[in-house]
């Protein structure tokens, strides 16, 4: 949740076009199941919070790499020998600058 905490204000390249798609409901671009899955999560979340187009793909980014730093984490701890060199590996991907980026902008990348 440290990514929710730091969402860009705008969104970047592509995430204008990500929003307008959203809003109008055209789930298709060029990656087939990004926006489907978008929708899905924020009609999902609908009855507790209302998201927007542009808060949904902040989310979604933010969310999906969280869960890449804990797949990291558990892919590790199971080739490894010891448990803090699979934390270490989790929390060097979560601090990258790059990683970290795009986790908190509008885009397909942390998904």
């Amino acid at each position: 949740m440290i990514y929710g905490v730091t969402l860009q204000k705008m969104p970047l390249n592509d995430g204008y076009l990500y929003i307008e798609r959203l809003q109008l409901g055209r789930l298709y671009y060029n990656h087939l199941l990004y926006l489907p899955f978008v929708a899905t999560f924020r009609y999902l979340l609908s009855p507790f919070v209302n998201l927007s187009p542009e808060r949904a793909l902040l989310w979604t980014s933010a969310l999906t790499a969280g869960a890449g730093v804990s797949i990291t984490y558990f892919a590790a701890r199971r080739f490894v020998t010891y448990p803090a060199t699979a934390f270490a590996a989790a929390i060097l991907l979560a601090f990258l600058p790059g990683y970290w980026f795009h986790a908190t902008t509008t885009g397909i990348y942390a998904f």
